[in-house]
Parts: structure tokens; sequence; C-alpha cells
């Protein structure tokens, strides 16, 4: 019995080779963390569509209730080692009935259910995206052919779609009204029967884009976007130096008529320039309008279709199809006269022989220069954190030693060189 008891303990005793197949790749491959709307119903189903940006298969979640929604994946500078703590809501495993403790009456086991570390301070939260975004690269328009466009049924129009994309025909036989409420915000419709037909409406998409871009206005640009987009791209450069200065400057031996010279051009260069708070509200808000309509063509529109609504909108203000969008002319003028004074800031810098190895206020290239020089520094200081974290523990101790006047292990396994024998003369 004694025997039988070792044997039947040695063989239940459970090993790293005795673990399920399925519990050894959950422990090898990272679990990634979703937020999702508490408004989903059961059919929700995470698709695989076509981007509308650049046309590639990319997931989205779709519910037939409300909407679809794309992934936003948001994370942790690459220089903050952060990472996540998943845990019920109480230290009894139970969160109000609805979380691990349901998991358990099921028969779920998984330690994930109890606890779950997860490295990567990462996640991704689903968002609404706007239906027509995701439509307009699927049907015919003015916008991407030229010619006239007929009206056609939905069905008809996606037809080609949907047989080459199983997950699209999903979305339609489950989403219908979602989608043809969707299409008839931008697209021209008519009744055929029974049976509605659309056409897309550039006057339409152009509505929903500026009900878009001024909503994000609205709500006010993100901080880092109001700094770089707005505020830097409106502050104007600090030219030469002031006129007292320049003067003090003259050599004594330089005659008269090159002193006036000098002086002058100084002068001119010291004129007074707008200060950031002296910009109208006017060019501040036609400047995060542009920067809202930019960020909306280049996220949620291609190339080709972006650029032609960005040409109607932002410089051709007069088109019948932007009748919604103010006049950018002052906006574009003001930017030019910054353009201009950059460009006599770097000519003054040159003709007063200024040193041009390091950056000063208003000098371009020394900016582009000095920010390069800062984001390779930071890459650097990164790449070497990361690859102190990334060593083990006896690497780091192994590094302490003091090796001076070691040999190294590869001496040990070199081959010896030849003796020569003994007692030979040499010839």
């Amino acid at each position: 019995m004694g025997a039988q008891t070792r044997s039947t303990t040695s063989s239940s005793a459970p090993g790293p080779a005795s673990l399920p197949e399925k519990q050894k790749q959950q422990s090898h491959e990272p679990l990634h963390l979703l937020i999702l709307p508490k408004t989903l119903s059961a059919d929700a189903r995470i698709l695989l569509l076509p981007c509308p940006r650049d046309g590639r298969r990319t997931r989205f979640l779709f519910c037939p209730t409300t909407g679809l929604y794309e992934f936003t994946k948001v994370t942790t500078p690459g220089s903050d080692y952060r990472s996540l703590l998943l845990a019920p809501a109480d230290s009894n495993g139970n969160d109000n009935g609805d979380g691990p403790a349901s998991l358990e009456q099921d028969g779920s086991d998984d330690a994930t259910n109890r606890g779950h570390i997860q490295q990567e301070a990462s996640f991704l939260v689903a968002t609404p995206i706007n239906l027509m975004f995701f439509l307009l690269p699927l049907l015919p328009s003015t916008l991407i052919e030229s010619g006239k466009v007929m009206f056609q049924p939905m069905d008809d129009i996606l037809e080609t779609q949907m047989a080459d994309n199983g997950d699209l025909r999903y979305l339609i036989q489950h989403g219908r009204p979602l989608v043809e409420t969707a299409m008839t915000r931008f697209c021209d419709t008519i009744d055929v029967g029974n049976e509605p037909m659309f056409r897309v409406s550039e006057d339409k998409v152009v509505q929903v884009l500026h009900a878009s871009a001024t909503a994000v206005v609205a709500r006010g640009l993100p901080a880092s976007m109001e700094d770089k987009f707005v505020t830097r791209a409106l502050e104007a450069p600090l030219l030469s130096i002031k006129r007292e200065q320049a003067a003090t400057t003259i050599p004594a031996t330089e005659s008269t008529e090159n002193a006036d010279e000098s002086v002058d051009s100084q002068s001119t260069s010291a004129a007074p320039l707008p200060e950031p708070a002296s910009i109208s509200p006017h060019i501040l808000h036609l400047m995060r309008l542009k920067v809202a309509v930019d960020f909306i063509l280049a996220s949620y529109f291609s190339s080709k279709i972006g650029e032609h609504l960005r040409a109607k909108i932002l410089y051709h203000p007069h088109h019948k199809s932007t009748p919604l969008f103010p006049d950018f002319t002052p906006l574009h003028d003001h930017l030019n006269h910054i353009s201009s004074l950059k460009a006599e800031a770097l000519a003054s810098r040159s003709l007063g022989d200024f040193s041009r190895k390091r950056g000063r206020d208003g000098d371009v290239e020394g900016e582009a220069a000095a920010e390069e020089r800062a984001e390779k520094k930071r890459k650097r200081e990164e790449d070497e954190k990361r690859k102190k974290a990334n060593q083990s523990r006896g690497v780091r101790e192994l590094s302490k030693v003091n090796v001076k006047g070691m040999k190294k292990m590869s001496d040990f396994f070199a081959k010896k060189p030849p003796v020569a024998a003994a007692g030979k003369s040499d010839t």
C-alpha cells in the first residue's frame, strides 16, 4: 500500500509537462484589454472591414442597435515602464454578482478570472465612428471618379463588396436600418416604388464634415494639438536685434557711410511684430477649424477624397458646395505673412554674421536641428533604459564586477600558436 501511495502521489503531482495545452498557450500569449460600451447587444460582433483611409482589413466592433465602433489604442510613452493590475472589485472575488462570481458558477477556473497583471500598460477603447466615413469609399461618386452617377438601390451598390467580404455582408444584413439612415445623411434619395435609391451628394458630405469639425472646435482641441498646430503655427519670429544694439557693434574703423547703411539695415529688420496675444480671435478660430478639418480628412478619408474636399473647403471658399465653411483667405494671408517674416529673419541673421550652429528664436533651421538632436537623444536614452530593464539580475550583478587584468573566456579556447622544435638551427 505504501508503494502504491507513493507511485500515485508522484504520478498525480502536476508538473510543467502535465499542464494543459490551452493553459500553456495562454501563459505565453499576452492578453488584450478591451474597453467596450455598456449598451452593446448580444448580437455585437468584431468584424474585419475595409479601413476608410487605406482600404486595408481592420477590426471594427459592430452592434446592430448602437452602430459601428473603431478600436483606439491607448498606451504610455516609451520612456515610462508601467503595468496594469486587473482584479475583482473586492478581495473576496465578488463583483455584485456580475463578475468572477458568475464565472465560477459556470465552472470556469481560469486564473485570469481571479486577477491578472498585464506587462504592457496599453488597452483598446471602442469609440463610435460615423458610418458615413466607412460607407463613402464603397459607393460610386464624383468624389472618386468623374462622370455622371446614377441613383441605385443599396443592395445593387454594395453587391460586389458584400460578395468579397462576409463581414460586410453581416453588417448590411443585421444593421440595415442603421446603414440606410446613415446613407440618407450624405446621399440624395428617391423612392422608386417602395424601394429607396441613393446617390452620393457632395453638398451633404460637406455638411457632415462641417458638423464634425465644428463640434471638435467647440469642445476644444487637445492641448498638444493646440500648442503644435495653432500656437506655434501662428507665432511670428523675432527679427534680428534692436537698433541700439546694432549701433554699438559697428567697429570704429568703418566709414560713416557703411555705418549708416548697417544701422538702416538693422533698424528695418527690427520693425514691431504682432504678439501672439494680439492675433485676432477670428484668425484663431479659422486656424482651429482648419486643423480639425485636416485631422478628420487625414484620419477617415482616402487621400484622393481628402484632397478633393480639402481643396474645395480651404482654398475655394466661394464654391457652391461649401457655403457652411467661412472664407479662409484671411488665414492664408496671415500664414503667408508669417512665412515672409521667417524668410526675412533668416536673411537678416546671415547678413549680420550671426552664428548658425545653435538655433535662436525664429531661426527655423536652427530650431529644426535642435529638435532633431533632442529627439535622437531621447530615443538613445529610451533604448538604454529598455536594454537595462530587459537584463536579468545576474547580468546586472556581473556588470558591477571589476574585471580589470582578467582574461576573457575566449582566451582559454583560442588556438595555441605553433611551438618551434627544440634544437633546430636558424637558417
